[in-house]
């Protein structure tokens, strides 16, 4: 197939894998023998809350709004069903230098008003999101210019390689028609994007309505009404499911699914980002856990594997660093293992053989399992002498308080929290962005690290990359900055006649054009 005609496939066919679902039936049919609720809608209840409904000024708190918005907005760049990158609005080439990016968009785009989408649409997307936004600024590394060569061609140029902003997939479009025509209030409070869905209803704190658009370049998705219920409270989502009330619901508790598919639920899930870690503020060197051995002590003393299986039923997965398949993924480095009285002695070498007290914070009302988590870690670590003050903190902030404590050598913290390294979109932004010195939100600052990663930035290839994220990785695992503890998986769970297709190594989303009806 020719690149001409591969660009054609419908995003729908890329994200699917070009699968047909047999015995689809019709909407009116699976209405009439299912419990829909909210006047007719097909109800999904997510554990996320967007902060905002303006995907182009949202900052912080941006992960929680993805489940609702991506649906609305759409990216140059589109991911298939593995999670590789494919042209979503937009085929791209670089120069021969590899500094000049150069995308041809899609001519069949139309934004939800009925504009056109063109290239001063990317260019007025490009520099609000560089306005607003803290994170797409920080993945513009050694931007330059952006030039608009026709209304369907834009180049964005670089004094580095170019091909880290393709692999961020950050560059979310926007109609610049419509903001000016209604003008910025209207723009951020009635969003419109080139989505399989147009937002029709948004209540904070209560649920959004989004009906399929049906001139969506894609195909106009099956199902046609959604309202996306906001229930962060875990059992209440599968309350709702089981009284049909919800037709599928976000992020099934673990514990709960065996129970649920015995009852006739389906499940669906794939492997995502983050990683649950403990992770520990090093800007301080007066703390206990600025000695490697004392990070080591308590790698050891946690029993992360019976965290995994005990409280989650074996449902997540546990790496020590990458996930198999992805580039730096190294089958020799092993996650630690649970020995308490390797713990102990490590903890009289440093000279705290009578323990210390160790604060630690985990986020609220994001991710299942947290909680649960960093309480498993506190009664371990209390096993070998180590106290620990748990705190709490909103997820919608979490970003942010780790980006106003990174530098300050004052602070003694660590943090129970969803860390970025496996199953990461980019793994090369996974270590950059989380853990180099290179950045305002790592709380982690080596040199032989950060030489790691400028490498893997600067790689041509795909064998170049690999080899410096796994000399990345290992020093990771060496040095014990963080300790990974379980890696999340995505769980999904409908009621019968429904059918999902979740994307893998991203946070957990919510492509709703990737959802079925099918006879039962």
């Amino acid at each position: 197939m020719s690149d001409k005609d591969r660009f054609k496939i419908s995003r729908r066919q890329l994200v699917i894998g070009g699968t047909g679902v047999t015995g689809l039936a019709t909407l009116g049919t699976l209405i009439g023998r299912s419990q829909w609720g909210a006047d007719g809608r097909f109800v999904v209840a997510i554990n996320q809350m967007p902060p905002g409904i303006d995907y182009s000024t949202i900052d912080f708190g941006i992960n929680a709004a993805k489940p609702m918005l991506e649906n609305i907005n759409e990216a140059l760049v589109a991911k298939n069903a593995a999670g590789d990158r494919v042209p979503g609005l937009a085929e791209w080439s670089y120069s021969p230098d590899g500094k000049m990016v150069e995308f041809r968009l899609r001519r069949d785009v139309h934004f939800h008003d009925g504009s056109p989408f063109t290239a001063e649409d990317v260019k007025f997307s490009h520099e609000r999101l560089f306005k607003h936004g803290t994170f797409y600024r920080s993945r513009m590394r050694d931007f330059e210019r952006v030039e608009i060569v026709d209304d369907h061609t834009v180049r964005f140029y670089f004094s580095s390689l170019a091909n880290a902003f393709v692999r961020v997939r950050s560059l979310y479009i926007f109609s610049k028609r419509y903001h000016d025509k209604v003008g910025e209030e209207r723009f951020s409070s009635a969003p419109v994007g080139t989505g399989p869905y147009r937002l029709v209803d948004y209540r904070p704190f209560e649920h959004a309505d989004l009906d399929a658009f049906e001139g969506y370049w894609g195909g106009a998705p099956q199902v046609k009404r959604v309202r996306l219920a906001f229930v962060q409270e875990d059992m209440t989502r599968v309350a709702m499911l089981r009284s049909g009330e919800a037709d599928m619901i976000m992020a099934a508790p673990f514990p709960m699914v065996p129970s649920l598919e015995e009852a006739g639920f389906v499940r669906a899930q794939a492997d995502m980002h983050p990683t649950f870690s403990l992770r520990f503020q090093l800007a301080n060197k007066s703390t206990p856990w600025a000695d490697r051995r004392v990070r080591l002590a308590l790698a050891h003393a946690i029993d992360a594997e019976s965290i995994r299986n005990g409280l989650f039923g074996g449902i997540p997965k546990r790496y020590a660093g990458f996930a198999p398949g992805e580039p730096g993924y190294n089958p020799d480095i092993k996650p630690f293992s649970y020995d308490p009285d390797l713990s102990r002695r490590l903890l009289a070498e440093a000279g705290y053989a009578n323990g210390f007290t160790l604060p630690v914070t985990y986020w609220t009302n994001s991710y299942y399992g947290i909680r649960e988590t960093t309480e498993a870690v506190a009664l371990y670590l209390k096993a070998i002498g180590v106290s620990c003050e748990i705190s709490a903190i909103e997820a919608t902030q979490g970003l942010e308080f780790v980006r106003s404590i990174s530098k300050n050598p004052n602070v003694r913290m660590s943090m129970v929290s969803p860390a970025i390294f496996a199953s990461y979109g980019d793994p090369v932004e996974a270590m950059r962005q989380a853990y180099s010195g290179l950045t305002p939100y790592s709380w982690y600052n080596d040199d032989t690290f950060d030489d790691a990663v400028r490498g893997a930035l600067a790689a041509k290839d795909d064998a170049d990359q690999a080899h410096y994220l796994k000399l990345a990785a290992r020093r990771l695992h060496e040095d014990v900055p963080t300790i990974p503890l379980w890696n999340n998986v995505a769980v999904y769970m409908m009621r019968r006649g429904v059918e999902y297709r979740p994307m893998g190594r991203d946070i957990p989303s919510l492509s709703l054009e990737n959802i079925d009806l099918v006879a039962t």
